[in-house]
Parts: C-alpha cells; sequence; structure tokens
C-alpha cells in the first residue's frame, strides 16, 4: 500500500516524503535522457533524502551528477503535472517491455494484484511503475542536490546485475536544503573511520572490508570499555559466556537461520559430521542466541531462575554486502 499521510507525524514531513519522492523519478528521467537505454530499478524516499538504482553504461559516477542536476532543473522548470493512472497486468506488461525495463517486468511479475499503478509527468514522455504518493507540480521539487553515487545489487542479490544508486535531497526552501548540506559537512568531520585514523585508534585494509585493524591507542579505549561494559552487567545478573567461533550446519537447522540468514553467513568448505554422526558444513558464528538457548537447555530449569541473561564478547562474522554496516 503506498503511503498515506496518517503514516507522517506533521503535514511538512508528508509533504516532503512526496516531494522526495517525485524528485527521485524526476532524477531517473534525467539519467534516462541522458543515458540511452538506461534500466530503472527502484527509487525510495528517505528521511531527509531519496535514491534511486538504475543500471547504465558505463556507470553513473559522482563526476555525472552536474549534468544530472542540469536535465532535472530543465525538467523541472517546465512545470508539468504528476499524472496516477492505473493499468491491467496485461497493460503494464506490455508498456515495461515495449520500454526495455527488465527490472520494472520483474517487479510486476512479484506483485500480486490485478491493477498496477504508474505516474508519468512531462506530456507522458516519461512513465514509471509506482503507486506514489507524489506532489502536483514539477516547480515543487526546485530545491534540490543530489549528493553522491554507489553501488548496489538488484534486490540487494549479489547474484544480480551491479546498479548505479544515485542519492539526492529535496527541501521547500533553499534556506532549508543550505542547512542541511552544512550538516553533512559537519558530520563528514567527525566519521568514526576519519577521526580513527586521525586519532591513530584503528585502521582498515581491503583484505578484510568492514574489519577494523584495532591499532595500541584503540586497544586501550576498547579494554577500558570493556571492563566497564562487563562490570556494568555482572552488576545486573548477567553470566558472562564465550561461545566458539566455528559452529555446525545442524545448529543453525535448529535455530531457523540456515533457512532465513545462509546468505548472509560465512560457509567453510566441504561436509563434515559432528560428534552425533550429523552431515553438514561449519560456518562462522553470525549471532550468539542459538548457542546461548544451548547452554541454557543444558540442564532443567525453573521458573524462579528466570529471568537468565548471559553476556559474551566473542566476534560474529556476517558475509554481508559492502555498504551494510553504514
Amino acid at each position: 500500500m503506498p503511503e498515506m499521510r496518517e503514516d507522517f507525524e506533521s503535514d511538512k514531513e508528508w509533504e516532503l516524503h512526496k516531494m522526495r519522492h517525485s524528485c527521485a523519478h524526476v532524477m531517473a528521467q534525467a539519467v534516462r535522457d541522458l543515458y540511452p537505454g538506461a534500466m530503472l530499478g527502484t527509487g525510495p524516499a528517505l528521511k531527509d533524502s531519496f535514491y534511486y538504482d538504475i543500471r547504465t553504461e558505463p556507470a553513473i559516477t559522482e563526476e555525472d551528477l552536474g549534468r544530472i542536476e542540469e536535465r532535472m532543473r530543465e525538467i523541472i522548470s517546465a512545470g508539468t503535472s504528476f499524472v496516477q493512472k492505473d493499468l491491467s497486468r496485461s497493460d503494464a506488461e506490455a508498456l515495461f517491455r515495449d520500454e526495455g525495463q527488465e527490472f520494472k517486468l520483474g517487479l510486476i511479475e512479484k506483485i500480486d494484484d490485478s491493477t498496477y499503478s504508474t505516474y508519468s509527468h512531462d506530456d507522458g514522455s516519461f512513465v514509471d511503475l509506482c503507486r506514489g504518493p507524489h506532489v502536483e507540480n514539477t516547480k515543487q521539487l526546485r530545491f534540490f542536490k543530489l549528493m553522491s553515487v554507489s553501488s548496489a545489487y538488484w534486490q540487494a542479490d549479489a547474484r544480480n546485475p551491479q546498479l548505479s544508486r544515485v542519492y539526492g535531497t529535496v527541501w521547500q526552501s533553499p534556506k532549508e536544503l543550505k542547512l542541511y548540506l552544512r550538516r553533512l559537512e559537519e558530520a563528514k568531520k567527525r566519521d568514526h573511520r576519519k577521526v580513527g585514523r586521525e586519532m591513530g585508534l584503528f585502521t582498515f585494509f581491503p583484505f578484510s572490508p568492514g574489519s577494523p585493524v584495532l591499532l595500541s591507542r584503540g586497544m586501550v579505549i576498547y579494554r577500558i570499555l570493556g571492563d566497564r561494559i562487563r562490570n556494568l552487567v555482572l552488576k545486573n545478573g548477567y553470566q558472562e559466556v564465550r561461545g566458539p567461533i566455528v559452529c555446525h550446519q545442524s545448529l543453525w537447522e535448529k535455530s531457523g537461520h540456515w533457512e532465513a540468514y545462509q546468505e548472509n553467513m560465512f560457509l567453510l568448505g566441504q561436509d563434515h559430521s559432528t560428534g552425533d554422526g550429523e552431515q553438514g558444513v561449519y560456518s562462522l558464528k553470525p549471532m550468539n542466541c542459538p548457542v546461548h538457548m544451548n547452554i541454557f537447555g543444558m540442564e532443567r530449569r525453573s521458573y524462579r531462575e528466570l529471568p537468565i541473561r548471559y553476556h559474551d564478547e566473542g566476534p560474529l562474522h556476517r558475509n554481508e554486502l559492502r555498504g551494510a554496516l553504514g
């Protein structure tokens, strides 16, 4: 279902959401105009910004943002209306098949519905698959800025094509836009990756993306924080335990993680058997709770013992996409 006014705390937040949703489509049109054959993915509105995942040849880079913005300004200044229209499944498929939009066809296939909402502006020269909400006219989107480009797999699946994810923001006044961009610049100065390197606390190497290498100064802070956290939780009734880093497939099957989370786990090679003769592979542990449940189940418990709390400082490893750490 599309978002509604009651989903937002204020009229202003609702209007900004509609603006960002609409501006993402204007950006998609600009990219399609500049990159013939561009394939459009999805373009959601975020809290203060928006993005659109788009496949182009060549891929979009930071240097391309200026000319995309220029084309967006042309579209916005034309002052065309956003028009919503419902199509049957067959008509929607025919429309996006003619447009060569394979990602949109894939979305239609996954949506089990009898009608599919599209929107258009610029007198119908650009049509996208979307349920809204949108603003009434493109001129409401004048105060925008494209901010960055990153890479993303289609629908977050590494087996799918890689797309360019273009981020932007739009506000109701030039003052609001300026203040937001200033906040972003100030946040960059306090980015933990920048501060950590400058203070000699930690660093990153390409052979282990997402995993910091703690330097000597960083280890001092790590030990101090670890001791304080440990003292705090032990005073509140936690029991300190430490689970193994490597666990067998049978554990994850029992917990349900094997079915729901396997693609985000580091699996270790060929099949192995457990002491109970169960066949399967081992993996690096991505979370603690299944091990802790086995600790809990070692003996018969009484409700009088509850709550039982475990504190585990063992490392966890998750095979997530680059950028998932934020």
